[in-house]
């Protein structure tokens, strides 16, 4: 029997459509960004198509995370938070004699930010052993993705960035990363990849997120996600402009003829979506926090 909601107020029943979207709807907590994030190219944006991550700067949309967002943050819980796997590994290697701790993790992490690059990020934490400082990035991994031994190229240029950022701001100096997946069905199921820092490519990614700052508008920049087979496109305000730019360029239209009919468009989205890899997506950005 339904019940009254309130005084004056219709009664009430609860559905289950209606409770299972309340819970999709707060997986996420409010935004707790304490920076300007279109001021700054992150860590998690920096392996992103040029041209999304310029659009994003200029022509901001609201973002509370998804159910992606939400898996990550679960997992880093589970590893980072207080009383979690690094606090007990921590105490089992102190115990055995190691000069050793883990800082700037869970809810202590912090958000670096290099103001003369506008350039950002934020580390899963450091890990400080027998004198030398290890950074930390943690990954989700959807359990159908079969990683083959190898890292994504992403996160690798995630780890470069972040260490480079790091040893021009930070306190700590770190010369490599350990770059960590959890499958995120088995927390068991964990591999881990040093990352040994490149200086070269470190300087590389800067000048990579100086361009997108300094670029006026999209043809300045590559459409690397068209290129890369759409995958990143489909949820891009740019994506149309791509695809028109792109076949103005190989069918010799020019700048102001009429747009393709939206079906053309629409094919060439199920195009570009079928040679595009089967992956989850884990470059959701991260808020910003201060120890």
């Amino acid at each position: 029997m339904a019940e009254s909601s309130g005084a004056g107020l219709a009664p009430f029943t609860a559905s289950t459509d209606w409770f299972t979207a309340q819970l999709i709807a707060h997986l996420n907590p409010p935004d707790n960004w304490a920076h300007d994030r279109t001021a700054v190219v992150s860590g998690s944006e920096i392996g992103a198509c040029e041209r999304q991550v310029w659009d994003s700067k200029r022509n901001p949309q609201p973002w509370s995370g998804n159910g992606f967002t939400a898996r990550g943050h679960s997992v880093e819980g589970w590893f980072a938070d207080p009383s979690g796997v690094f606090e007990r590994l921590q105490t089992t290697l102190a115990a055995e004699g190691h000069d050793v701790w883990f800082t700037a993790t869970g809810p202590a992490q912090q958000t670096l930010i290099d103001d003369h690059n506008r350039i950002s990020v934020t580390p899963d934490g450091f890990l400080y052993l027998d004198g030398e400082t290890i950074y930390l990035e943690i990954k989700s991994i959807d359990p159908r993705v079969n990683l083959k031994g190898t890292p994504r190229a992403k996160h690798v240029a995630q780890c470069q960035y972040g260490m480079e950022i790091t040893h021009r701001v930070g306190r700590s100096k770190p010369t490599r990363a350990f770059l960590i997946y959890i499958n995120a069905s088995d927390f068991q199921a964990v591999e881990t990849f040093q990352i040994d820092r490149n200086e070269t490519m470190a300087a590389e990614l800067v000048k990579r997120a100086v361009r997108i700052h300094r670029a006026k508008k999209p043809s300045d920049l590559d459409a690397e996600g068209l290129a890369a087979g759409g995958a990143e496109c489909a949820t891009c305000r740019l994506k149309d402009y791509c695809k028109q730019e792109k076949l103005a360029q190989v069918s010799g239209l020019s700048d102001d003829a009429q747009s393709l009919p939206d079906d053309i468009l629409s094919a060439l989205d199920d195009m570009a979506q079928q040679r595009a890899s089967a992956v989850s997506s884990e470059t959701e950005p991260k808020p910003r926090k201060s120890g």
